[in-house]
């Protein structure tokens, strides 16, 4: 008889500092999308865990890995969903903790702070909704480097027969489409990911102008000694503040366009590297083309992510100057480590992408040496 029901399991480790992300956000997440739940502290043969972790992680539909502690028994548990071609989410409240090969895939990066936790819970239920409609993409690195081989594990469980099993299929790729059409299709998202992050240049280009000359008022009013220095001084405080707190605004509001931008083109991107082949002098054309596309926004990426660093690092250091001063310097420094996570992820995928193009070029070359 076939098993209609979702089943999601849950690998983190078993520390009491995860347990109400457990209990609280991630199962109830799931159970509200319609997944039985599990993880390995409640499977029942104790004796032989590591068997049942391996079944559970076969039969899921879905799996959660929660790798903030870079715990080795879950990395391991991962890399075994991975090599059974998962459908895998991750989870860290910090995406530079992560191996860098990693964070090009499906990465949730939360905080625990208690105006933002409820984000984990909503990134959870829209990504495990769209996992059930086969209209997401997951991939790991045995889906991207062995790309040969069948997208969905045929071997037997011991529990269920071959025609019971319920196989993950992958998210459907539209084959009609040649190598071309998803250069141009990637072309023109790339643009829109290079329009938002130049923006964001912009402002950062911005404020960095307004805090070097409100840095000079105040040496020129400090050197001055003239009576009322103290309360100018304020006011430039102030004002520097509300700056720093109006940028962290348009950095905020960005960022979702930015993630959606890099969406689409990722999509794009992985549509082609799933489903088409270099064949034709043309195809070369195209792929090198796409490749030299795919390092200059690596290049710009790579730019982005240490031009902000530097600045997060400068915000974080206006701390004590003042309490509207310390606000604002949380709120542009919380923003920014947004922005560095979503540039980090960025950076991971068009390295990995570029590394399959070079693939897929020598297979090409290799093949028409033969």
């Amino acid at each position: 008889m076939t098993n209609d029901r979702l089943n999601a399991f849950v690998i983190m480790a078993f520390d009491p500092e995860f347990e109400a992300i457990y209990s609280d956000l991630i199962r109830p997440s799931l159970e509200q999308v319609g997944y039985d739940v599990s993880r390995a502290d409640s499977l029942m043969n104790q004796q032989n865990i590591l068997k049942d972790i391996v079944r559970q992680i076969d039969r899921s539909d879905l799996i959660i890995a929660e790798l903030t502690a870079l715990n080795a028994n879950v990395f391991y548990e991962l890399g075994i969903a991975h090599a059974l071609r998962k459908r895998t989410i991750l989870l860290t409240q910090s995406v530079e903790d992560l191996p860098f090969d990693l964070r090009s895939y499906r990465v949730v990066v939360y905080s625990t702070r208690f105006d933002e936790i409820g984000k984990l819970a909503e990134s959870i239920v829209s990504i495990a909704e769209k996992a059930k409609t086969n209209s997401i993409d997951f991939g790991n690195p045995v889906i991207d480097f062995l790309p040969t081989q069948i997208d969905t594990v045929a071997t037997q469980s011991t529990e269920e027969s071959i025609e019971d099993r319920q196989l993950v299929p992958q998210v459907e790729l539209d084959e009609e489409k040649g190598l071309w059409d998803f250069v141009m299709e990637g072309e023109n998202s790339m643009l829109k990911v290079s329009e938002v992050i130049g923006r964001m240049a912009e402002a950062s280009q911005d404020i960095t102008k307004r805090m070097t000359s409100r840095t000079d008022e105040i040496l020129k009013i400090q050197s001055s000694g003239v009576a009322g220095s103290a309360a100018r001084m304020y006011h430039l405080v102030e004002a520097a503040a509300t700056e720093i707190a109006s940028f962290a605004d348009k950095i905020e509001n960005d960022i979702p366009e930015l993630h959606a931008a890099w969406e689409t083109f990722s999509e794009s991107v992985t549509g082609m590297l799933r489903t088409q082949r270099i064949r034709t002098p043309e195809d070369v054309a195209g792929a090198q083309q796409f490749r030299e596309q795919m390092i200059t926004l690596s290049s710009q990426l790579s730019e982005g992510l240490s031009n902000t660093r530097t600045f997060r690092d400068s915000q974080a250091q206006l701390r004590g100057i003042s309490r509207s001063m310390n606000r604002s310097s949380r709120k542009a420094t919380l923003a920014l480590d947004r922005l560095i996570s979503e540039f980090e992820q960025s950076l991971s995928y068009t390295t990995k992408v570029t590394g399959m193009l070079d693939d897929m070029l020598k297979a090409a070359d290799d093949g028409h040496a033969a």
